[in-house]
């Protein structure tokens, strides 16, 4: 697992015990920015091409916010995956775009729902969320996010998605011994739901807490404990 750097938002990529290759998010500038630099192009494709690699077996997008799909449509265009994996389709026109991409590149569109399980090259990809009952479409929110855990040797490893508060606190409940101790928990959003996400972190006790979201930790009025997040 790498994290590449892209600033705000995200992308991971994931290489399996037999050397099959995941991308989650792609990383992107927030609109308001009004840049022409592509996260895409000029820092998640180098560092992929850095490893040798010229093509994605699959790429996901976790939700349709610009700071974690803005990068994709230069991935799509020059990694070619072979799939692309959504949750709730969202009517933003960036994913919509993103998805005509697709579609004139041959990528295969996949909507992963809850209970789904990819073999990937020796590991398995198990979705979390969002439900196949999921209340439709939203825009401008985390909680239809994709979350993921991809484990192997029949140990679970990583939880990939935004977790927020709301319909999140029961899917926290309902996956408690799937986010086993031997879990590694990224992507986990605070803000503003601090009911959560205390259970959340501890439910795993190697789990790593990003903290983009400084105002929303220094807001919390619960103390995380560095110490045992290490």
């Amino acid at each position: 697992m790498t994290a590449i750097d892209v600033g705000q938002g995200d992308s991971i990529l994931l290489v399996s015990p037999q050397g099959k290759t995941l991308l989650v998010d792609a990383g992107g500038l927030p609109q308001w920015m009004h840049s022409n630099f592509d996260i895409g192009e000029d820092v998640v494709s180098p560092y992929l091409w850095s490893r040798g690699i010229h093509r994605l077996d699959a790429v996901a997008i976790t939700h349709a916010h610009s700071d974690h799909m803005g990068g994709m449509a230069a991935v799509l265009a020059n990694f070619h995956p072979r799939e692309l994996w959504l949750g709730v389709e969202s009517r933003s026109p960036e994913l919509q775009k993103l998805l005509e991409d697709a579609q004139r590149l041959g990528v295969v569109v996949i909507h992963r729902k809850t209970g789904d399980n990819i073999e990937l090259g020796g590991s398995t990809v198990s979705i979390l969320a969002p439900a196949s009952n999921f209340g439709g479409s939203t825009l401008g929110r985390n909680d239809d996010s994709l979350v993921m855990k991809i484990s192997w040797d029949r140990h679970p490893r990583f939880s990939k998605g935004m977790w927020k508060g709301g319909k999140n606190n029961s899917l926290l409940e309902s996956n408690r011994r799937q986010i086993c101790s031997r879990s590694l928990i990224t992507a986990v959003r605070v803000q503003p739901y601090r009911n959560c996400w205390p259970r959340f972190v501890h439910a795993s006790r190697s789990s790593l807490l990003e903290c983009g979201m400084s105002t929303a930790i220094r807001e919390s009025k619960y103390s995380i404990g560095w110490s045992s997040l290490r």
